[in-house]
């Protein structure tokens, strides 16, 4: 099965150059942190409409969704022949992660996930981000899934600057940061 030009990954895969990948992923790691690190706590429960997710659950839904991308990139890489399964991001929402969580707390997390990605990449090797492998029934490649990550969050990182009107960090001189 040819791999899937037209599935939700490569949407979020294609605005993303495949060059240079560990470089754009540990910016846009790094840059993601800060971001999710500067939302004040006190914009955590807002939601720009009804039956919207709050400030706390898309941040949760990114560094769930974190994990789960990963988790494909691992699987694909080093083999699996089995079709991984999707996830319903709603599901995973309602409800999650409650008022007791923090924003530092979902940041914190998401930072921790991100060192963990970082090295996962580092002991991958080239071949085997090339592989290809079935993610919620399509068919995908290793490092397309690394692209889609950082598309999938900057898309996410816009939503909450646009909608949500979190005001985006400075980017530090010197660093230099994936566009959202």
């Amino acid at each position: 099965m040819p791999i899937d030009e037209d599935s939700n990954f490569n949407h979020f895969a294609r605005p993303i150059p495949e060059d240079g990948l560990f470089a754009r992923l540990s910016g846009h790691m790094t840059g993601m942190s800060r971001f999710l690190a500067g939302i004040p706590e006190e914009k955590a429960g807002y939601a720009y409409a009804p039956e919207k997710w709050t400030v706390r659950q898309v941040a949760g839904h990114i560094w769930a969704s974190h994990r789960i991308f990963v988790t494909r990139v691992v699987a694909i890489a080093r083999g699996e022949t089995q079709p991984l399964p999707g996830y319903d991001e709603n599901a995973y929402a309602r409800g999650w992660p409650g008022p007791d969580v923090t924003l530092a707390d979902l940041a914190e997390a998401y930072t921790a996930e991100a060192k963990a990605t970082q090295i996962w990449y580092l002991l991958l090797e080239e071949e085997e981000l090339r592989r290809e492998g079935t993610a919620n029934g399509k068919r995908v490649r290793a490092e397309q899934l690394l692209r889609a990550l950082i598309g999938h969050e900057s898309h996410h990182r816009k939503i909450l600057v646009d909608r949500y009107g979190i005001a985006p960090p400075a980017v530090p001189a010197g660093e230099i940061e994936e566009p959202a």
